[in-house]
């Protein structure tokens, strides 16, 4: 699968391309809690506390 993403080095935090069969590429904006990666994973509780606060 091919595809464009020139700027793909100068993604910022939280930034991705994500594409699928029959939908070009595009560029993602995540919250942090969703790319970023703690020492241990959160607890249930702590991701619908986030979820829930965006």
């Amino acid at each position: 699968m091919g595809g464009d993403a020139p700027d793909i080095g100068h993604l910022g935090v939280g930034e991705f391309y994500a594409v699928s069969d029959g939908v070009p590429f595009q560029r993602l904006t995540t919250p942090l809690c969703l790319s970023h990666h703690p020492a241990s994973p959160l607890a249930p509780e702590e991701v619908i506390a986030r979820a829930k606060s965006s």
